[in-house]
């Protein structure tokens, strides 16, 4: 027998920024820094468990949505 759960989570908005770098042999590095701006972001996990605990959950769905993102200045 085994039984699942799912969880939800979400929020609002939500800001990041990074900085990040790229190089490679025979080619110049280059760089940047990014910000972003996301105005929602909602993540569902939906796993399953042996009734038997020492089986490990599978996971069985995990949905993703992003909402409008925007690059800041």
């Amino acid at each position: 027998m085994n039984t699942g759960a799912r969880l939800k989570l979400g929020t609002q908005t939500l800001k990041g920024s990074a900085d990040w770098s790229l190089s490679a042999s025979l080619l110049p590095a280059v760089g940047g820094h990014l910000s972003l701006e996301i105005e929602s972001l909602t993540v569902t996990v939906e796993a399953q468990q042996p009734a038997n605990i020492r089986s490990p959950p599978t996971l069985r769905k995990i949905d993703i949505k992003l909402g409008e993102a925007e690059e800041e200045d």
